[in-house]
């Protein structure tokens, strides 16, 4: 029942995005999260370009998606909370194209954008503590503590497992 009409056409769709019946879609599911934290935080970006760039009566509109953007981000997968540097060196680079003084302008973001983004992370951290309680990541400082790195004799075997593992065995 190809292209009966749009909506039709959409259901099994939605049904599919919802419920994957192949094997690689579900074997994949934990890079998920990854793909989902890097298109909030895309469109944090993009919302804080359009900001940036924007008629008055937007700029808080647009402002107020990318906060929400980066929030829905850092709450997907931790690594988004490095939107805040990218923001930073977005705007340094706009910047010094423009000849405009560096400090002055961050000074200016800080005061008008930063500091929300540093709100929704302060939640973040909130609602995190409150979750998984103060010592959630004691477990794995004292992991990193007993285990710090890979030796070099383990990065070998990590990738030439098959040829060398009789040589370090010995």
């Amino acid at each position: 029942v190809i292209f009966k009409g749009l909506l039709e056409d959409l259901k099994p769709a939605a049904a599919f995005a919802l419920h994957p019946i192949h094997t690689e879609a579900v074997a994949f599911v934990v890079g998920r999260a990854e793909l989902l934290a890097n298109a909030f935080l895309f469109l944090s970006w993009l919302w804080y370009l359009r900001w940036d760039e924007g008629a008055a009566r937007l700029k808080r509109r647009w402002l107020a998606a990318s906060v929400a953007a980066f929030a829905l981000a850092i709450f997907t997968k931790e690594h988004a909370i490095g939107l805040i540097g990218l923001l930073v060196l977005t705007d340094l680079v706009r910047a010094s194209e423009k000849r405009l003084p560096l400090g002055r302008t961050i000074w200016e973001k800080c005061r008008a954008a930063y500091v929300w983004y540093l709100a929704a992370l302060v939640g973040y951290l909130v609602v995190r503590v409150l979750v998984l309680g103060p010592g959630a990541d004691d477990d794995l400082l004292a992991l990193q503590a007993e285990e710090p790195g890979l030796r070099g004799d383990d990065l070998v075997v990590e990738f030439f497992p098959g040829k060398l593992e009789p040589v370090l065995g010995q």
